[in-house]
């Protein structure tokens, strides 16, 4: 599975999911002599739409921690019913948007400079996940919501109370994504940097 982004003429970015499941396919969009070590995953049994596995921690460029997770999380795979690309208690999330130099204002967060600016050189975060050996890597770009007023409305979200992190598909906006839903295990490859021809996903 791939993510894509897109901007259309209201500078609202849209990441959609994409499935390929020929080997030919996954030569020409992935880098599979880097793939991690498989892992371990829980499903959703019915539609797919969902999948949980363990991340140890969310790093800085240096390797530095900004939130020790160290549990299975859940990542929305399908992004017609996903919430925010990351969304989680107050805590957490001050500590992921002070890493990406985001600011708050009343309901949203946001950063300087409009979303597809690409001169401008965003603040990165990885997933690090130990057994699968990689960190996955993602900056604000792929967090990127809403441009106007030269800020970027980013999509994450903060809720009271003790609610767990949870991802959406464009965080793995920069890598491959294989599962295996009957072995109940998930891989990661770097993606290439090419155009995708767009295709559904029939999994759902």
């Amino acid at each position: 599975m791939l993510s894509y982004e897109y901007i259309d003429d209201y500078a609202i970015y849209d990441f959609f999911d994409n499935c390929f499941y020929e080997e030919e396919e996954f030569e020409e969009y992935c880098f599979m002599d880097k793939m991690s070590t498989p892992i371990n995953a829980k499903f959703d049994d019915e539609t797919l739409f969902d999948v949980e596995f363990f991340v140890d921690e969310i790093v800085d460029i240096e390797g530095n921690t900004i939130v020790n997770i160290s549990r299975n999380t859940n990542f929305c795979l399908y992004h017609m019913v996903c919430g925010k690309t990351i969304q989680g208690n107050t805590k957490d999330i001050t500590k992921i948007s002070n890493a990406l130099n985001a600011h708050y204002d009343i309901s949203r967060y946001y950063l300087d400079g409009l979303c597809n600016d690409t001169k401008i050189k965003r603040s990165q975060l990885g997933l690090k996940f130990n057994d699968a050996n990689i960190t996955i890597n993602f900056d604000g770009s792929d967090l990127a919501g809403y441009s106007h007023d030269n800020i970027c409305e980013i999509e994450i979200w903060d809720w009271n109370g003790d609610e767990q992190l949870e991802f959406g598909l464009s965080v793995l906006n920069n890598y491959c994504l294989f599962f295996d839903s009957i072995l109940q295990q998930i891989a990661f490859s770097p993606r290439k940097k090419k155009e995708i021809k767009s295709t559904s996903c029939n999994i759902y």
